[in-house]
């Protein structure tokens, strides 16, 4: 339903990072790369070779789960006071106790584009790849070029 990564069955002749691997588990398939859509179109073959590739060594860093932690409490925090935040806004939607005309997610994508939250979200990450940057040089950021 949500489309999170529940189960991972790994077999395997050679020895893999099983570390790595559970850090898939309980993520969503886009914070992986858009996962069910490249694999549906095809455009992965061999999950174990797109599991070394850059772009997923930020999730299988060690304090990347005190970024997320950190970004759900800016996404749970009132940081507007006439506003709901952005995670009580998801949940009304959700229990069907706003019905807004445009479909949920089009409807959360902009009311977090037109608040403080996307600044505050997009700050802190970068903030976490600067602090990272001598670990994760494959990241860029604004001022780095």
């Amino acid at each position: 339903k949500y489309q999170m990564v529940e189960t991972i069955t790994c077999l395997s002749k050679e020895p893999f990072p099983t570390s790595n691997y559970i850090c898939l588990f309980g993520q969503h398939e886009q914070l992986l790369n858009n996962l069910r859509a490249r694999y549906n179109e095809n455009l992965i073959t061999d999950l174990y070779s797109y599991f070394t590739e850059p772009w997923c060594l930020a999730i299988f860093h060690d304090r990347f789960i005190d970024l997320r932690k950190e970004l759900r409490q800016i996404l749970a925090s009132k940081e507007e006071e006439a506003l709901l935040s952005i995670e009580e806004l998801a949940h009304q939607i959700e229990d069907e106790e706003i019905n807004p005309t445009e479909k949920p997610r089009q409807n959360l994508k902009r009311v977090f584009e037109d608040s403080i939250y996307k600044t505050l979200v997009e700050r802190r990450t970068l903030d976490y790849l600067r602090y990272n940057r001598h670990l994760l040089p494959m990241y860029a950021w604004p001022g780095i070029i």
